[in-house]
């Protein structure tokens, strides 16, 4: 065991250390700056080694010992793992309430974000007509304008329609 804590960054970042020589480095780690530097450099490519390429397959004769060892063992004793607590899946729910809450959220802005686009054209539209020297004729039975610009393009404007147009028409 090494006397410098220093010494044993590597080993605490790949989870390689007896419970002591973990105790006394965690000790240090919440004082020393630069381990915690280094530590938080080493997480990502500590991580990468859990994906790395597998090693060579063992041979034959060696891979046979194993598996004859291992069927010689007594059978372990199996370890009852404690319930779940209900606290962690009531914290999942909200969470999953709040992502759909959020994505519910997303989809009226962007439905909301298309209809002021479609405003906002056909407003655009509207406005081109109008500046280019056009007449307004009040519409006969609806209240509305006929508008007609001097190039023969026109648009109609209906206001407080009470019920929407038949498919019959």
């Amino acid at each position: 065991m090494s006397s410098d804590p220093h010494d044993l960054l590597a080993a605490y970042a790949l989870d390689a250390l007896d419970d002591d020589e973990r105790d006394r480095f965690e000790r240090h780690l919440a004082d020393c700056e630069d381990c915690s530097e280094q530590l938080a450099l080493l997480r990502e490519p500590v991580a990468a080694l859990a994906y790395a390429a597998e090693g060579p397959v063992p041979r034959k004769e060696l891979r046979d010992r194993i598996i004859e060892s291992a069927r010689a063992e007594p059978r372990a004793a199996v370890i009852k793992l404690p319930r779940r607590n209900w606290a962690l899946g009531a914290v999942a729910g909200v969470a999953a309430a709040a992502a759909a809450l959020a994505i519910g959220l997303g989809l009226w802005a962007n439905s909301l974000s298309n209809s002021l686009d479609h405003e906002r054209s056909t407003k655009s539209a509207l406005d081109r007509i109008l500046t280019e020297n056009a007449t307004a004729k009040p519409l006969i039975g609806a209240n509305g304008s006929l508008i007609v610009n001097r190039n023969g393009r026109a648009a109609i404007i209906v206001c407080g329609l009470a019920d929407a147009p038949s498919e019959d028409l």
